[in-house]
């Protein structure tokens, strides 16, 4: 059956009962053209690759979210500031007055804030203004493009402090305290993770450097793009590190299953992979949307290079930018079976790929090298609050 027809089926399926999915109306009054329509319900079915009669997402009809990244060459490479870049971003004097103001509200007093150096590099449109207080003894940083605060850290450290320890419990009461002198309201993120960092035996409950992270929370699911992430040492509870990301989620609901996820992913995979997968697995989770799939289709050769050789010049080395969107999504983990040639390095680095299936749309819209769930996991309850 062409393209046409697969339409035309599911047009006169769902024809009297259609929900557009965020789908901008020039005229809330004006009905859809049978063109656009048209243009849609072929997305929806395209892109998800339904059979006759077993459409995702019931009778909603979903837009495609997807767009072609850019293709960037040596990616993280820091780039110049330009002109036309510092027009998309605010000014270093605004940003320096977030700053103030930021430092002010937390109670550090950081002057006039003279000493600074800016970044950007090839993966975002935002610069970093990253502004030293007076005193030398904190290096903050603001967004140029959100303009909102990204991180404060301690320019201090002194070794003598490695000595001291505290109990994990002993850590998440000072983490709340910091939580509430930062000014943030109960409920408003939800502690989930007490992490060790000095002190990497799972046996010993003490430490001399903590990192507490809270996430918002939705549903049952965490999304740890808006995070914020305070760390601290043992001795004297002094503040190491403070930073907040706002990667804010799109809520899209839920309409593909887990089934049909992996049935996705092991599509999409065909293109790339021709070892047998040995092991599948998914699970529910909030990501942000990322080039690496695409890159891996796209340009697999260099996408594996640097993964699998040493010394890789930057201008071998292919990274996709995509747009920065959080969105509920299907972790789809594949493992692959050993073939003949298959050695040590191409099975560490080749040896599992995990996919992000849009859990509303369908598509593949970012991935891992890493088998994610399992890791996730594992730091995961290591960590968590209530374990």
């Amino acid at each position: 059956m062409s393209n046409e027809e697969l339409q035309n089926k599911i047009i006169e399926n769902v024809k009297d009962k259609i929900a557009i999915y965020e789908l901008e109306k020039e005229n809330k009054n004006d009905k859809f053209s049978m063109k656009k329509f048209r243009n849609v319900a072929a997305v929806a079915v395209l892109t998800i690759g339904l059979s006759i009669g077993t459409a995702y997402g019931a009778n909603i009809i979903y837009e495609k979210i997807w767009k072609e990244p850019t293709k960037i060459i040596g990616g993280g490479q820091t780039e110049e500031i330009t002109e036309e870049s510092i027009k998309e971003n605010i000014t270093e004097d605004e940003a320096r007055e977030i700053a103030k103001n930021k430092l002010n509200k937390i109670g550090i007093d950081g002057g006039e804030l003279s000493k600074t150096r800016n970044y950007k590099d090839s993966y975002s449109e935002g610069i970093e203004y990253i502004f030293t207080t007076d005193d030398g003894k904190w290096e903050i940083t603001i967004n140029g493009m959100s303009k909102e605060f990204e991180s404060l850290k301690s320019c201090e450290y002194n070794k003598s402090y490695e000595k001291y320890t505290m109990t994990r419990d002993e850590a998440i009461e000072v983490a709340k305290q910091y939580y509430e002198q930062f000014g943030y309201k109960e409920g408003e993120y939800e502690f989930a993770e007490i992490v060790k960092l000095w002190n990497s035996n799972p046996d010993e409950d003490k430490s001399g450097y903590y990192s507490a992270r809270f996430y918002k929370k939705y549903g049952d699911l965490y999304n740890k793009c808006e995070a914020i992430w305070i760390g601290f040492y043992a001795k004297d509870h002094k503040l190491s590190d403070y930073s907040v990301s706002n990667g804010k989620y799109d809520n899209n609901p839920l309409e593909i299953t887990k089934e049909q996820a992996i049935e996705l992913a092991i599509e999409a995979d065909k293109k790339v992979e021709e070892r047998p997968i040995i092991e599948t697995k998914a699970e529910q989770n909030i990501k942000a949307m990322n080039g690496t799939a695409y890159s891996r289709l796209k340009d697999t050769d260099a996408f594996y290079k640097p993964m699998m050789e040493v010394d890789v010049p930057n201008e071998d080395i292919v990274y996709y930018k995509t747009e920065e969107r959080v969105r509920r999504v299907w972790v789809v983990g594949l493992t692959y079976g050993d073939t003949e040639n298959t050695g040590i390095v191409n099975k560490v680095a080749r040896g599992q790929f995990t996919y992000y299936v849009d859990a509303t749309t369908g598509e593949i819209i970012g991935g891992s090298t890493s088998d994610e769930i399992y890791w996730e996991n594992f730091h995961f309850n290591e960590n968590k609050i209530n374990r």
